[in-house]
Parts: C-alpha cells; structure tokens; sequence
C-alpha cells in the first residue's frame, strides 16, 4: 500500500505538470523552448511544493474530511474540523 501511494503522490506531479502545458491556458506552442522549460519549472516547483504541503498535512486533512462524511456532525463541527487542519502542534 505505501509503495502505491509513493508511485501516485510523484505520478500526481508529473500528471498535474504536464497536464497545465496540455490544457493550452497559454498559448506558448510557438515561444522559445527556453520558455517553456521555464513555466514547465515554475509549475513542477509549485505542484512539488503543494503535493509536498498535503503530505505534511494528510493525517489532519484525513481526520476533516473523516468529520465532513460523518452526516451526523453538524456545520459548526465540520467548519472546527477544518479549522483543525491549521492549528499549531501542542495546542
């Protein structure tokens, strides 16, 4: 099960990577490779980073969306449960 969440978590960042260049938001088919190399790298930077984030964070995100499922929490639960996420370790 590890190994297979390892190959997902980096399958996730090359997917994301390479996926923003295929989704034509810029039209840069025809800039310079230099160019492209370089919003390829600001892009794999930022999803490296993100992916990154989650990882440290996976364990509370696990336990908010385990309370954003349960139908009998309540809003105030589910919105304390996220603010969860963010809260200093020892608090």
């Amino acid at each position: 099960m590890v190994r297979l969440t390892v190959v997902t978590i980096f399958g996730l960042i090359g997917t994301v990577t390479t996926g923003f260049l295929g989704m034509n938001l810029l039209a840069e088919a025809d800039a310079p490779v230099g160019q492209k190399l370089g919003i390829f790298a600001l892009v794999f930077v930022f999803t490296t980073a993100l992916t990154v984030y989650t990882m440290v964070k996976s364990k509370r995100l696990s336990d908010f969306l385990d309370v954003l499922s349960d139908e009998r929490a309540s809003a105030w639960q589910k919105i304390r449960a996220l603010g969860l996420v963010w809260r200093r370790t020892g608090e």
